[in-house]
């Protein structure tokens, strides 16, 4: 017992003031003016868990009656109040929203970051898995809306498909494994320098472990600012224990499948050069439009006459992109390659119901020369082409308008998400201007497809006919028909990424780089000029995963501002 010594008289009893009334979140049916008032605890507790320690309080109280009503009328109420409480707001908003500037947490204690590896996981894990979910259902919609079919299957496919459950977990055990050993590496490397340079008396008298560190001060986050010894004063990791980590986390590319490790090898490799050619500033003036020409030229070479040096599912979607019949295309490859095609593609083109009557009879006078052995020239002709259309002077617009509007869904989901999820607060305060803003940059993107198909396919019926026309000389007529004619075509349509907003020119390019790079290495590899590299996915994303983290702070914007939002600073 401890006695105060005091000059004043003893109070009163009947003057003292009555005590304190607990203030509660929200209007309960019961007073609770008898309990004592709750003494401020070093720290403010979150919102949530206030209001479960309310709960357990009045079960304490009452289990069989208070808990039991409290129970039905505060479900609603609670919701209520969590959603107009700042606090709440605050916590709810900073799940999916990074604010910008947050603070590094020096971390010294290995639980501190398993705890901290893990948490980061499970929210980029979730965050992963929503975005996955909302792309599949708005590209879904607009299936749904051309097809004018929808199902309940089709939802729940969309959201909860295997797609969406691989890119949650690819994520959430990248952004696991990175911080796990980001924060990791430092603490061991302190600590086997700690026991090296430590006596041997200290160290089994006193050893410097983790655990001997003391408890964070009162007002502070568990993990930031915690005191430590000396030698846990720097933690902060060094440039090959930041490449290391990202090496590591490359391993969560084993939840995709395999063909998509491959695709995200590829992007994360080149993604890695692009870090280490600006690190050392390499700048090249319009650089990201000349190598969106030189990857756009060897994949439009390796679409028209190396089919296998590309993914198939690529080179579908070019077939579809580029409106042409794969007959066409068979056509055009046959004549070049082999100076021959089969006459049955010809009929195909020939029975369309969309061909002219003036394509048919050239169909038919280029079918009965190809059954006597004159395949004509070393390409596909144009009314093979587009036997819809007689004149090629008509083909650009059509063109034009069918590839846009085919391309609206994909640009539509590109551009809206990225805009609802990474910048809320500016879609809702100024809706409008958003979504003209929104709406805007699709149109530019569907522009800049239509223009890149427009351009190719103008190159492709000029260069033809200037082949076919009496006066053109022979140089020429060679060069129209060269093979490099078809690379230079692809080159030719970097023009069109003028159309897209500048920002986005480089990610543009960076897309189609690694298609182009893999096409160039498969017909290197079909030469023998290179040789096969055994699980070549995993080592080309553990070199590209560790050029990224390494110099990270000279990636783009955009990707850097990614990298933010899920990983943060560390």
């Amino acid at each position: 017992m401890v006695l105060h010594v005091t000059d004043e008289p003893p109070a009163d009893p009947a003057n003292l003031p009555p005590p304190p009334v607990l203030q509660l979140p929200l209007p309960l049916p019961i007073p609770l003016t008898s309990l004592p008032s709750p003494t401020p605890g070093p720290r403010r507790r979150p919102i949530l868990q206030r209001v479960l320690t309310l709960s357990s309080i009045e079960t304490a109280l009452d289990p069989s009656s208070a808990f039991v009503r409290l129970t039905k009328v505060r479900s609603v109420d609670n919701l209520l109040v969590l959603a107009q409480d700042p606090a709440f707001q605050r916590e709810a908003r900073k799940v999916v929203w990074r604010p910008s500037g947050e603070k590094r947490r020096r971390l010294v204690r290995w639980e501190d970051i398993v705890k901290h590896a893990a948490r980061g996981a499970t929210r980029a894990g979730t965050l992963a898995f929503c975005i996955r979910a909302g792309v599949n259902l708005v590209l879904m919609l607009f299936r749904a809306w051309r097809t004018k079919r929808l199902r309940i299957q089709m939802v729940l496919h969309a959201i909860f498909g295997e797609d969406s459950f691989r890119f949650g977990a690819t994520l959430g055990s990248f952004v696991g494994l990175y911080k796990l050993f980001l924060n990791g590496l430092p603490l061991l490397r302190q600590q086997v320098l700690a026991t090296a340079t430590s006596p041997p008396s200290a160290a089994s008298t006193n050893p410097a472990t983790p655990k001997d560190a003391p408890s964070s001060p009162a007002g502070e986050k568990e993990g930031e600012g915690r005191r430590s010894p000396d030698w846990t004063l720097e933690l902060h990791p060094t440039r090959y224990e930041t490449m290391l980590a990202g090496a590591i986390s490359s391993l969560a590319l084993l939840f995709e499948k395999k063909h998509r490790r491959i695709m995200i090898a590829q992007q994360v490799f080149v993604r890695g050069l692009q870090a280490v050619v600006l690190a050392h500033n390499l700048v090249i003036p319009y650089g990201a439009v000349l190598i969106f020409g030189l990857a756009s030229g060897q994949i439009m070479y390796a679409f028209l006459f190396r089919p296998e040096t590309i993914p198939r599912g690529y080179n579908n979607w070019i077939q579809n992109a580029s409106k042409v019949t794969k007959q066409a295309v068979l056509i055009n490859r046959g004549a070049k390659r082999e100076g021959r095609f089969d006459p049955e593609w010809m009929r195909i083109q020939r029975d369309r119901k969309a061909t002219t009557v003036g394509n048919r009879h050239l169909l038919n006078v280029d079918i009965a020369k190809a059954l006597h052995g004159d395949f004509g020239p070393p390409f596909v002709p144009c009314e093979a082409v587009h036997p819809w259309i007689d004149s090629c002077w008509n083909v650009p617009l059509d063109r034009f308008m069918v590839v846009a509007k085919s391309m609206a869904p994909v640009y539509t989901a590109l551009h809206l998400i990225p805009a609802l999820l990474f910048r809320p607060k500016r879609f809702m305060q100024q809706p409008v201007l958003s979504i003209l803003r929104t709406a805007g940059g699709i149109l530019r993107s569907c522009s800049f497809l239509g223009i890149f198909v427009v351009l190719y396919q103008a190159w492709f019926c000029f260069k033809h006919q200037m082949w076919l026309r009496p006066g053109t000389p022979e140089i020429l007529r060679k060069f129209f028909a060269s093979r490099f004619s078809f690379w230079l075509g692809g080159f030719m349509t970097c023009t069109s990424l003028f159309v897209e907003e500048k920002k986005r020119r480089g990610e543009l390019a960076m897309y189609v780089l690694p298609k182009a790079l893999e096409s160039a290495w498969g017909m290197l590899k079909s030469r023998r000029l290179v040789f096969k590299v055994p699980r070549g996915d995993a080592v080309l994303a553990a070199i590209g995963m560790a050029m990224v983290m390494h110099d990270s702070a000279h990636l783009s914007r955009l990707v850097r501002g990614i990298l933010y939002q899920f990983i943060g600073p560390n």
